[in-house]
């Protein structure tokens, strides 16, 4: 058990109590506007699935998906995936340019491989859109404005912290780094 006191909030994490958290997103997820979106062909972004959820993406082509929770590890039915990436971010922070980097190069493999992926977070509204601008700021020469707008044309319910933007504006102003095989920019 884990007591973390910040002003007058007490975090208590359990893994009892973080699974019920995050079964409580998942369920929350299900609502019209927090279900996740194919914002392009092959890719989703969304919010933790809920198990039924996931089973609907799974029939529809997923079997990739990167998870950017830092709450938990991915929830148990996710790992059905072939392909699975596990970046912990903090609720409402944005991915470290380390993460950006791998998450942006998982996506350029499993794109290039014909794979279906789901990049979720917690409620789908900052760190998985988050990731899915960074690649495609990157990837599709557009503008992170126009990546920005697209996202949120797409998916309403998208609400990046100003910390977030700050870094997809640092992100996509850096060159590009080393990755594995390759670069994260082609």
């Amino acid at each position: 058990m884990t007591l973390l006191s910040e002003s007058h909030r007490i975090v208590i994490s359990l893994p009892i109590v973080r699974t019920a958290r995050l079964a409580l997103l998942a369920a929350r997820n299900d609502s019209a506007v927090r279900r996740p979106t194919l914002v392009e062909p092959g890719i989703w972004v969304g919010g933790i699935p809920s198990r039924r959820c996931w089973h609907e993406l799974c029939r529809a082509g997923v079997t990739a998906a990167v998870c950017l929770l830092r709450e938990g590890p991915p929830p148990r039915w996710t790992t059905s995936v072939e392909q699975l990436l596990w970046l912990p971010v903090a609720d409402r922070h944005a991915p470290t340019p380390e993460q950006f980097a791998a998450g942006c190069g998982f996506l350029d493999m499993t794109r290039e491989q014909g794979r279906t992926i789901l990049i979720f977070c917690g409620a789908g509204m900052g760190r998985a859109p988050t990731l899915y601008c960074a690649w495609r700021a990157r990837r599709a020469g557009e503008s992170l404005d126009a990546a920005i707008g697209r996202m949120c044309a797409a998916r309403p319910v998208v609400s990046l912290t100003r910390r977030q933007l700050a870094a997809l504006r640092s992100w996509s102003a850096s060159p590009p780094r080393a990755v594995g095989k390759g670069s994260d920019r082609p």
